[in-house]
Formats: structure tokens, C-alpha cells, sequence
């Protein structure tokens, strides 16, 4: 019985520290930059998305996807991209959220950081 309960202890202490190195992960954001914008096209490695201006850009979701940090992607539908940009300026999602609370309205958007 003393196993038992020694091996139970062990086991919540092992998934305690698991859990707090996960939200010490998430405290430390993989990313720089934050994006908001409209979902136009959807592919598999890449987003066509409309920013604030009404530019369309073209963002590389491969690592998103691989890390399984994209959400439910739909045409139409506003989604805040997270990650960051390479030397040529090419936007690279690391994690995509969708903005529900997000107005269509693009003048209601946060700031992109």
C-alpha cells in the first residue's frame, strides 16, 4: 500500500511540474509580432489574409499546422496570426487564434504588434 500511495505522489508531483513548465512555455511567447486580420483563402501552408488596409498578404502556416496551433480557419472570418517575420519580410504563423471577440470592423482591431 505504501507503494501505491508513494508512486500516486510521485505521479502529481511529476504532473505539477509538467503543468508549470507548460504555462512558464506559454509566458514566453515563441513570437514577436501579432497580426489581425480576415481570412480569404486558406491552403494547405499557407493563409491569403486581408489586413487592416485591405492588402492582401500571403502567411506560411507550415509551422502552425506541424505544432497543430491553427484553430478552425474559415474563409471570411477574422483570426489573429502570431509569429514572426524573416529577412525578406515574409510573415511565418507560429500559432493562429481566432478573434471572436473581434469585430469585422477593422478600425475596432487591436494594434498589430
Amino acid at each position: 500500500m505504501r507503494r501505491f500511495i508513494s508512486a500516486a505522489i510521485l505521479g502529481a508531483a511529476t504532473l505539477a511540474s509538467t503543468i508549470a513548465g507548460i504555462r512558464a512555455d506559454e509566458e514566453q511567447a515563441p513570437y514577436a509580432h501579432t497580426i489581425y486580420a480576415i481570412v480569404k483563402q486558406i491552403k494547405p501552408a499557407q493563409l491569403v489574409v486581408q489586413n487592416r488596409n485591405g492588402r492582401l498578404i500571403t502567411v506560411d502556416i507550415s509551422v502552425a499546422r506541424q505544432t497543430h496551433r491553427t484553430g478552425v480557419l474559415s474563409v471570411d472570418r477574422p483570426v489573429a496570426l502570431h509569429g514572426n517575420y524573416d529577412a525578406l519580410h515574409a510573415f511565418h504563423a507560429v500559432s493562429i487564434t481566432g478573434a471572436a471577440g473581434i469585430r469585422y470592423s477593422p478600425a475596432a482591431w487591436p494594434q498589430d504588434e
